[in-house]
């Protein structure tokens, strides 16, 4: 393994929950991401096994499982972010990002990338809540 991917893997376990202990959130947050957690079993036991032989893939074993911890973070951080930042915040951020884009890109400000983000953004909470009804 190259010293680049353990750090880039480091930082992303390290990252979320360093803004989990930072939130004062409970650690019950983990268990309403179980459907990443599962997402994340299936995509390894897929990528593990080649299937016209039906062999045991070690490569594709390792990289199920790099996918899996870098979705639960990604979707981890997000789960935090959701929590302790309201659509308006999100909002105001992306616009701030955008004014400062179009100081050196001025077509970014036509685009009103901002919106159209935070609008995605925002309804991704929509999305799990959804996910955990079912």
């Amino acid at each position: 393994m190259s010293p680049f991917f353990i750090a880039r893997t480091a930082t992303c376990v390290f990252v979320p929950l360093l803004l989990l202990f930072l939130s004062g959130l409970s650690l019950r947050i983990f268990f309403n991401l179980w459907p990443v957690i599962l997402t994340g079993v299936f995509v390894t036991v897929f990528r593990s096994f080649d299937l016209p032989a039906f062999s045991f893939n070690r490569d594709g074993f390792y990289s199920g499982c790099i996918y899996a911890l870098n979705f639960f973070m990604a979707a981890l951080a997000s789960g935090i972010v959701f929590k302790t930042t309201s659509p308006l915040q999100i909002r105001g951020g992306l616009c701030r990002v955008e004014d400062a884009l179009a100081k050196i890109f001025p077509f970014v400000k036509k685009l009103n990338l901002a919106l159209a983000i935070s609008l995605t953004i925002n309804f991704l909470p929509s999305i799990f809540e959804y996910w955990n009804k079912t």
